[in-house]
């Protein structure tokens, strides 16, 4: 769950709220590198909603060859 809001933080941020995947796995790692207050973050934003499926919730989209 956690994973999932932070993808949703990232791509907020990108032009389009669009990134391929490479950025993804860039931004997440340095994310989940960034100290013990991003971890809490997350888990009081998904806390907040529990069952939060990013892709069956129709909240991001996948495409290949992206």
């Amino acid at each position: 769950m956690n994973l999932q809001v932070t993808v949703l933080k990232i791509l907020v941020s990108y032009p389009d709220r669009f990134a391929v995947v490479a950025d993804l796995n860039r931004d997440v790692a340095i994310l989940a590198t960034s100290g013990p207050e991003w971890a809490e973050r997350t888990k009081r934003l998904a806390a907040r909603v529990p069952g939060l499926d990013i892709f069956s919730d129709g909240l991001v989209e996948r495409q290949n060859g992206a």
